[in-house]
């Protein structure tokens, strides 16, 4: 038996109390602790002036007298201050209030009543919400001590759900949980029983009291406590009633815990006793034992229970939940047309009845406890979509529909059933409040622009409210989820001029400055942020602020504005947590501006404070960076290495080590570079960088080709190529691999049809690698001047001399059609073209392409030139 919240199954064991326990139950209720009893006209006392006017003066007197257990003289004090205030509200509210608390701490119950109706015949109406809610307190308050529960408990929900002060409604539950518990209505009762135990123990004979702490301990899960307090009853040797009472318990405990077989032999040492009618202690024990016996598909004894607990239901209500088990069961045991018949006696018994209604609102309570929020949504549906329902039940229904929904992660039904429950609001808190509610769901649901238009809705319409000032401000922040940032700035402006004292007006202004930013509006962020700083410079914010401004500042290209404002943190803000964010942005932006010196002060100002924190690794980073350009490998490697070593959980951890190796490798010192490597492959072997690792692969094979070892250096080529999705690698992977077989084909050997397999791949390689689509201009060009030179290793030199034509014509047609490129390779290929020209003996050839050469404009034309001279010069079969 699951319970915690109000409208749950079960009931109440009876309080069978006299007139005078009745007012005792409500005074426990009503009366706080000895010493805070002089409270205003709501529950929770209202705070208390310096000085006090004379026309306040019988108020504070009756206070006091309250105070010290006087109430009969509270009653005259109250009742002469209600004379002095007239009908002014709100003082007469106030007047009202007190004076029906101090007849009721008086027993009074009928002059309290009189107090009330004398205020709703006089007063013009009451426009504070908390005086509102404090008068349908004491109403509430006043049926109960008249006995008429039903009225005062459907009062009470309605309070207790309602109410806007907090404190109203705290009290709204406690002495509905008092209600409930003499209606034997234990699951309404259970979420405010606590409470009530815990602040006024005195509510219920001392033997109630202990087993109503009993069922709180068995619904909150706490069983050790439980047993405890079950032990102790046991022992006191109790009268046979009252222990065939705490066996009963014991059956509920046992249950609770899923001691099943102990609890049906616990229950049917007592069966016997069993009444006819309805018994609360019995329905409880019934009820929960034949739940948990379904819930654990032991439906043959289950359904025994389950008919049993029909019997002694309470009422209707109790009953419909008792079928809703009857037809679990009967599916259980495959008795299939008994379940549809006690479903559909369900569903037609009374369907326009409120107890129909209200039971429909408990089952669905019941499947939102049972963790079945969309059948609970379909339950609550009956009572919010039937005109037969009152606006309060309907309006209930429909925002726990809401939330039932919602847990179901079906927003947008959701975010629908809260709207629709706001046309049953029976004020413009309620509706307001249930709009708020559909907003909230459809931003949960991603719909951002939806949720916008549902506060937009509050926010316009009460604007002034708590309700409406909430909302504009959750509208502004839905367009932000939507990234329709400028329409989020327009919308905080709104907020901050509809509620320009509202304590959120800080928090509205960084926002929109926030807003503006990630709308572009980069020199106006910067500018509202900054003045942000200056009207709020104590603010909690006021650092985010100096962040937003220098994000803004990098985002208009204006650094210099960055750096102020990061300065401005730094120096003024020393103990927020964005210090050190500040500092490390400040050393960033002094790298890239070369303010050198700045930056290695801030850098080394960072690492002495903040070593331990993650960004430490960037700096060490950047200082390795820095001191590489400069030509200080040493330098730059320990800090890679610092930055690897100090955090080595972090995924750049896996960078420092490459470009430690890398220069390493850069100042020649190879067996470092190797070692490293080795090490960066056997520290992340469980969680490999890709791209880091194949780069680390690739400048292996290079430290390997540098040593000659050309065959080795394959085998990490073509590992680096596979190890990574990046074309970028995969390509430089694949040339690499080709310059290798080009390199021991070069090298012949003993073995020169091992050396011509090697250039034939080599070829395949580069012929591939020039015919890439993703590849760049450059590598292709490169990849077909390599191709040319492995032909001519491979002796096919008017294969060769095509490839080089190829790109030398290549060049000449874009140059063109205009389009710019490096004339590396152009002149490299025209040079190597016309030599193989000459070796063939084609004079003219080869002096046309030193021609070429010679008027592309490129710096070694004049050297084509004085080449393509002496070919005509020399040989007189040339023109």
């Amino acid at each position: 038996m699951k319970v915690g919240a109000i409208k749950r199954s079960g009931g109440l064991a009876s309080v069978r109390a006299t007139a005078g326990a009745l007012f005792l139950l409500v005074c426990f209720a009503v009366a706080p602790a000895r010493g805070q009893e002089g409270g205003g006209a709501s529950p929770a006392a209202l705070p208390q002036p310096a000085a006090v006017p004379e026309r306040y003066a019988d108020r504070e007197k009756g206070k006091r007298a309250l105070a010290d257990g006087v109430y009969s003289a509270a009653v005259r004090f109250f009742t002469k201050y209600r004379e002095t205030v007239g009908t002014a509200e709100p003082d007469f509210a106030e007047a009202t209030g007190l004076l029906v608390k101090a007849h009721l701490l008086s027993g009074q119950a009928a002059q309290a009543e009189e107090a009330l109706a004398h205020h709703a015949a006089n007063s013009a109406g009451v426009d504070d919400p908390a005086r509102a809610d404090g008068l349908a307190y004491w109403r509430c308050a006043v049926l109960a001590a008249k006995n008429e529960l039903d009225a005062a408990a459907g009062r009470l929900l309605e309070l207790a759900e309602e109410a806007r002060a907090r404190e109203i409604r705290a009290q709204a539950l406690a002495l509905l949980g008092t209600v409930y518990a003499r209606q034997e209505k234990w699951a309404e009762a259970e979420a405010a029983f606590t409470r009530l135990t815990v602040e006024y123990p005195e509510a219920a004979s001392l033997f109630e009291a202990q087993l109503g702490l009993i069922k709180v301990c068995i619904a909150a899960g706490r069983a050790a406590e439980a047993e405890t307090r079950l032990a102790a009853l046991e022992a006191g040797q109790p009268p046979p009633a009252a222990r065939r009472q705490v066996t009963l318990h014991r059956v509920l405990l046992l249950a609770s815990q899923d001691k099943l077989d102990e609890a049906l032999a616990a229950y049917r040492t007592v069966e016997e006793f069993r009444p006819a009618g309805h018994d609360a202690d019995w329905w409880l024990a019934a009820s929960a034992l034949a739940e948990r016996l379904v819930a654990a598909g032991r439906f043959e004894p289950g359904l025994s229970l389950v008919q049993q607990a029909l019997g002694l239901a309470p009422n209707a209500a109790k009953r419909l939940l008792m079928r809703l088990n009857e037809v679990q069961c009967l599916l259980g045991l495959e008795q299939v047309d008994r379940a549809r018949e006690t479903a559909e006696r369900m569903r037609t018994e009374s369907p326009q009845a409120v107890e129909t209604g209200q039971a429909h609102v408990t089952l669905g309570d019941h499947l939102r406890r049972a963790a079945d929020p969309a059948g609970a949504a379909a339950l609550y549906a009956v009572a919010a979509d039937s005109e037969a329902m009152p606006s309060a039940l309907r309006y209930r229904a429909g925002v726990s529909q809401g939330w039932a929904l919602s847990e179901a992660r079906q927003y947008e039904a959701a975010a629908q059933a809260f709207s629709k429950a706001s046309r049953n609001g029976k004020d413009k808190a309620e509706t307001f409040t249930a709009l708020g509610l559909a907003g909230d769901a459809a931003a949960r649901g991603g719909n951002y622009n939806g949720a916008a238009l549902f506060y937009q809705n509050v926010a316009d319409n009460d604007v002034g409210s708590v309700l409406g000032e909430a909302a504009r401000l959750k509208q502004a922040q839905a367009r932000v989820n939507a990234k329709l940032y400028s329409d989020a700035a327009l919308v905080y402006r709104q907020f901050i001029e509809e509620y320009p004292n509202s304590p959120q007006r800080p928090k509205a202004t960084l926002e929109r400055a926030l807003a503006l930013r990630d709308g572009g509006d980069f020199r106006q962020a910067l500018a509202e942020a900054g003045q942000f700083v200056k009207d709020y410079p104590a603010d909690a914010e006021a650092p985010r602020a100096l962040m937003a401004a220098c994000a803004a500042a990098k985002a208009a290209g204006d650094p210099a504005a960055a750096i102020v404002a990061l300065t401005q943190l730094i120096d003024g803000y020393a103990g927020s947590d964005l210090y050190p964010h500040a500092l490390y942005e400040r050393t960033h932006l002094g790298f890239l501006q070369r303010n050198t010196a700045a930056a290695l002060a801030d850098a080394e100002r960072f690492l002495a404070q903040y070593a331990q924190l993650p960004l430490a690794a960037d700096i060490h980073m950047w200082l390795g960076d820095h001191y590489a350009a400069l030509g200080e490998p040493v330098t730059a490697e320990s800090h890679y290495l610092e930055a690897a070593n100090a955090h080595p959980t972090l995924p750049l951890a896996q960078t420092a080590l490459y470009e430690a190796a890398a220069s390493a490798f850069r100042r020649d010192d190879r067996e470092r570079a190797k070692k490293l490597l080795v090490q960066l492959g056997n520290d992340y072997a469980a969680n490999p960088a890709a791209r880091v690792h194949a780069r680390a692969q690739l400048l292996f094979g290079d430290i390997l080709a540098r040593e000659g070892s050309y065959a080795e250096a394959i085998e990490h080529f073509t590992r680096g190529g596979t190890l990574s999705d990046a074309t970028d690698l995969a390509l430089a992977a694949k040339g690499r691999t080709g310059d290798m077989h080009y390199s021991l084909g070069a090298a012949g050997g003993e073995d020169a049809a091992k050396a011509a397999e090697h250039l034939r791949k080599a070829l395949d390689v580069f012929t591939s690698l020039a015919a890439a689509p993703n590849a760049s201009r450059e590598l292709r060009d490169s990849a077909r001047y390599r191709a040319a030179k492995t032909c001519e290793k491979l002796g096919d030199n008017e294969a060769a001399i095509h490839l080089y034509s190829d790109i030398v014509y290549d060049y000449d047609l874009d140059l063109q059609a205009g389009a710019a490129r490096d004339w590396y390779y152009f002149a490299r290929s025209g040079y190597d073209a016309a030599r193989l020209l000459v070796m063939g003996g084609q004079y003219e050839q080869a002096a046309r392409i030193y021609e070429r050469l010679a008027g592309s404009g490129i710096p070694t034309a004049a050297e084509a030139g004085e080449r393509a001279d002496e070919i005509r010069r020399t040989r007189k079969d040339t023109p």
